[in-house]
């Protein structure tokens, strides 16, 4: 037989996710086709106990390829915590799992919305998990739903999801409901978050602290492309704010926000590490500022040479994926001439 579809013909809970383990080391690909987390499947391999809610169980069987299909709605911080599981346990879960772009995304006001149905007066509650999985369906029969396709852009997600937000919001004033949305704040250590380009005083990192509730301790580091950098804390929490630009995120992250983490979690902060290299090609510059430009060390020692990557804007996430390390242009330098000695500032990860 080429294709086999497993169908629950009761109310849930029948024991769908036994039988798909059964059947996956017979077949290449294990679908998921509908549904949400609200439930999930436990397999035992072996004396090892999974717990699975999102992703289907014939990624447990090597070889097999898991598929998180256009029908189902995904809770990306469930799928987070899904994924890592199964790395702690050995699974090659970046070879093994793919997922539809076409799938819908749940947010947490989709829980607020589900929670104020089950609540409502004079009307008997069906027992939901709360998860907000049918309102998430609400919104894609309804053709308002956000897909995973649709974060890749993020004017166009902003733009879908503050529509999507307001909806909500509307319905919650008009049942007096006015409870907080969890972001799952409650679960962290710490919180990082990532605005957008700064204008001015202006940038999305302080709209975004100032929806979590949290309480601003330090706001902008002068520093270029893009300069905002706020530190605060909700309660016991610290909260990291970062530039929206790639750049300035890896470097404030690396230079303010990694150091304070790892002191947090009881670890001793590395280093930063300096070097310093020869420059293969002229950097021209604008003064005034302390400048780090993402670049490219070859060689040891003596021999080392450094060259920025190739650049196309500020978005261009492939020219830093291909950077190790920064360029640090002083704040009164224009000109640096090739063969220059330029000292650079290491990537940590």
């Amino acid at each position: 037989m080429s294709n086999v579809i497993v169908l629950g013909a009761q109310w849930g809970d029948e024991g769908k996710g036994k039988v798909v383990d059964l059947l996956a080391e017979r077949f290449d690909i294990v679908a998921r086709y509908q549904g949400g987390h609200n439930a999930g499947h436990t397999v035992f391999i072996g004396e090892r106990k999974f717990v699975l809610k999102l992703i289907p169980s014939g990624i447990l069987r090597p070889g097999v390829q898991a598929v998180i299909g256009n029908g189902v709605v995904v809770d990306l911080a469930a799928l987070a915590e899904e994924m890592e599981m199964l790395r702690k346990a050995g699974i090659d879960v970046e070879a093994q799992l793919r997922i539809s772009n076409r799938a819908h995304v749940i947010f947490p006001f989709h829980r607020l919305v589900e929670k104020m149905s089950e609540a409502r007066e004079n009307r008997i509650p069906i027992g939901t998990t709360s998860r907000g999985i049918g309102p998430c369906y609400e919104d894609k029969t309804g053709r308002r739903g956000i897909r995973i396709a649709d974060l890749y852009d993020p004017e166009s997600f902003r733009e879908l999801y503050d529509t999507l937000a307001e909806d909500k919001a509307l319905l919650a004033s008009t049942f007096n409901l006015h409870e907080k949305i969890d972001y799952g704040l409650s679960e962290c250590d710490a919180v990082i978050t990532v605005g957008g380009v700064s204008v001015g005083e202006y940038d999305l990192v302080k709209d975004v602290l100032a929806e979590l509730g949290c309480e601003q301790k330090f706001w902008k580091i002068a520093m270029r492309p893009g300069k905002p950098f706020v530190f605060g804390a909700r309660g016991e929490k610290l909260v990291f704010g970062l530039p929206g630009n790639p750049v300035s995120t890896m470097v404030t992250f690396e230079l303010f926000a990694r150091p304070m983490i790892e002191a947090l979690a009881g670890m001793t902060p590395n280093r930063l590490i300096f070097l310093r290299a020869r420059l293969k090609s002229e950097i021209r510059t604008k003064t005034g500022l302390k400048r780090f430009l993402p670049a490219v060390l070859s060689g040891e020692f003596e021999n080392a040479e450094v060259e920025l990557a190739r650049w196309q804007g500020s978005g261009d996430i492939a020219a830093l994926a291909r950077a190790n390390c920064y360029v640090v242009i002083p704040a009164d330098r224009e000109r640096i001439e090739a063969g220059e000695w330029v000292s650079l500032l290491m990537r940590c990860g």
